[in-house]
């Protein structure tokens, strides 16, 4: 990383910043776009998907919308122009633009969004062992009158506040994003996303514990609750892909069995074109399979760090799915899943929101048993 020149988030650099104390936001910058006057850098845009798909994307009423129920804090995208970059935003209809000058020098100073921030300091510091030149710029502005930036030349921000809470004027919920980590085709430091093998590690003999609840949307229907025992039989490693073959015994509420059959769960990377996920942020599990040429498209929260050895992704999306041969895209509305996955166990929650409600909660497990 040691060739950038005070960018904020290096290219090719995927970072880990810290939020709200057990929140991580991640940023990789992988594309650049020229313009008249400068350039566009993007975030996670090397998946896989088409310019025409990409764009019919990104332009959709529904991707906007889908947009908005996301973290705000993380942008798709930053605009260069001359020394300064642009950070565009649009909350419900209500766009905004922050701007930051990062070779601002000391007691030089800039105005966006009626706040003065000026460099009041440049040293020479580490960055996980390594040592750069860093930036401290301050706000002198109410209501954020002393909260800092710190900013490597080489590193990136390595702390800041968010730049849509300063865009939208928010003071609530203000917390820094630290970087916590980073990792490069050549080197890995602190702490780091987790790989996909580490969330679907589970090996056979492997057994988990399910309490399955069901809500109709019909006033008359009662709400349903049964449980499940899974045991894993068999699993399947690939360079893509982990599968699991499950033996599994359902139980009604009484705990009485009920029947037991073989099933088959397939949890795939982020590799297969037409995959997308904004940019928080992951590219690791999905399920993708239509039985035919149609892929979904998921929008994702972001990790929390549960505890030293433990990290939950926390997956909430509406669904779009887009046919590539034509790269015409279509929303699913009224429809809302909401999961989480931890390296300890996998999957551990998963619930469909539509007319009515299904879930299904991990409530014991015996692994490494």
């Amino acid at each position: 990383s040691l060739s950038a020149q005070w960018d904020l988030y290096v290219p090719n650099q995927f970072s880990t910043y810290l939020w709200n104390e057990n929140q991580v936001h991640f940023f990789k910058p992988d594309s650049l776009k020229p313009t008249e006057n400068g350039y566009i850098q993007y975030f996670n845009r090397k998946i896989g998907m088409s310019d025409e798909c990409w764009n019919n994307l990104i332009n959709s009423e529904e991707y906007t919308y889908m947009k908005e129920l996301q973290d705000f804090r993380i942008p798709d995208s930053l605009q260069m122009r001359n020394d300064t970059v642009f950070s565009n935003f649009n909350l419900y209809g209500n766009p905004e633009t922050f701007l930051f000058k990062p070779k601002t020098e000391v007691d030089e100073s800039w105005i966006t969004n009626s706040l003065t921030i000026s460099c009041t300091e440049k040293y020479l510091g580490e960055v996980f062992g390594t040592e750069d030149s860093i930036k401290v710029f301050t706000i002198q502005t109410a209501p954020y009158i002393g909260q800092t930036f710190e900013l490597s030349k080489s590193f990136g921000l390595l702390k800041n506040l968010p730049f849509a809470d300063l865009a939208y004027n928010n003071t609530y919920s203000l917390y820094y994003q630290e970087l916590s980590g980073y990792k490069t085709a050549s080197e890995k430091k602190g702490y780091n996303q987790p790989e996909f093998s580490e969330y679907f590690h589970l090996n056979v003999g492997d057994t988990l514990f399910w309490e399955v609840f069901s809500i109709s949307d019909g006033i008359t229907q009662p709400e349903l609750n049964s449980y499940r025992v899974e045991s894993i039989t068999q699993v399947l490693r690939y360079e893509d892909s982990v599968i699991f073959v499950k033996k599994v015994s359902s139980y009604n509420d009484d705990w009485e069995l009920v029947n037991t059959n073989f099933i088959n769960i397939g949890y795939y990377k982020q590799i297969q074109d037409f995959i997308f996920q904004t940019p928080s942020y992951k590219y690791y599990y999905l399920e993708t399979d239509y039985g035919y040429d149609i892929r979904k498209i998921i929008l994702t929260y972001v990790d929390f760090i549960d505890n030293d050895t433990i990290t939950t992704i926390s997956d909430n999306w509406g669904e779009f799915i887009m046919n590539p041969a034509d790269c015409i895209l279509e929303f699913i509305y009224d429809f809302e899943v909401y999961s989480t996955y931890s390296t300890y166990c996998g999957l551990q929650n998963h619930t469909i929101s539509s007319w009515g409600t299904y879930s299904e909660t991990l409530i014991g497990s015996i692994i490494n048993g």
